[in-house]
């Protein structure tokens, strides 16, 4: 299933919320990491966090380079 979430070309429904769910997480888990108001170390579960937050962000890059090979050549073999 597709979907035109996308500008350029239809791509897989998940992949969009797995980008945005991504770019939230990093956000939310640096954002305490660099703007302390103490003297308090982070914590492992913040870096954790952003560890997990950035390997989905990668998976969700490749996924989206993998469906856009795809759709091409899809789309130039059928122009062909």
């Amino acid at each position: 299933m597709t979907s035109d979430i996308f500008a350029l070309i239809p791509l897989p429904v998940g992949l969009f919320p797995l980008l945005t769910l991504a770019d939230v997480l990093i956000f939310f888990t640096i954002f305490p990491l660099t703007v302390r108001s103490g003297p308090a170390e982070p914590g492992i579960v913040s870096v954790a966090l952003l560890a997990a937050a950035v390997a989905l962000r990668h998976i969700g890059l490749v996924a989206l380079l993998r469906a856009f090979v795809e759709r091409t050549a899809l789309h130039s073999a059928a122009s062909a």
